[in-house]
């Protein structure tokens, strides 16, 4: 998403000028927050790593280390799906545009562009759907160690 970037000639009323504009993920507030929200959730599983292999040395800390992770993980998660689903939907009205409110589509001009846009959304959605799947492991690595 961050190395999307394109530039094109666009032509203006009165022909035959036409101006260089450029798209970047910077032009939509859902993108930045798409950025920054994968930001934030590789930060806290690089965080995460490191905590899980200090609770491997001291055994006592891990169930604790655990509730906590499952905890934070769907914080996160939630944040993750919020950042796809606004940048998803910014996508689409740039890839169908809305006719009701005049929004033209863009992805007709910014091709390039567009296809860095919807490789970074579907990437995002295979990492929520891992985060899901991590969520679940580490519920029930919390519940086996919970006595019955």
């Amino acid at each position: 998403m961050v190395t999307g970037k394109q530039t094109e000639l666009i032509p203006i009323p009165f022909p035959p000028y036409q101006i260089p504009y450029s798209s970047k993920f910077t032009d939509s507030p859902a993108f930045i927050y798409f950025v920054a929200a994968f930001s934030v959730a590789g930060l806290y599983s690089i965080i995460t790593s490191l905590l899980s292999g200090l609770a491997l040395l001291k055994p006592g800390y891990a169930k604790q280390l655990v509730s906590h992770f499952v905890v934070v993980d769907v914080l996160l998660l939630g944040i993750v799906a919020a950042a796809i689903g606004a940048a998803g939907g910014v996508g689409y009205i740039g890839l169908r545009g809305n006719s009701h409110s005049r929004w033209t589509k863009i992805c007709n001009i910014y091709d390039t562009f567009c296809q860095h846009l919807a490789g970074s959304i579907a990437a995002g959605l295979i990492a929520s759907i891992v985060l899901v799947l991590l969520i679940l492991l580490s519920f029930f690595t919390l519940s086996r160690k919970i006595p019955k």
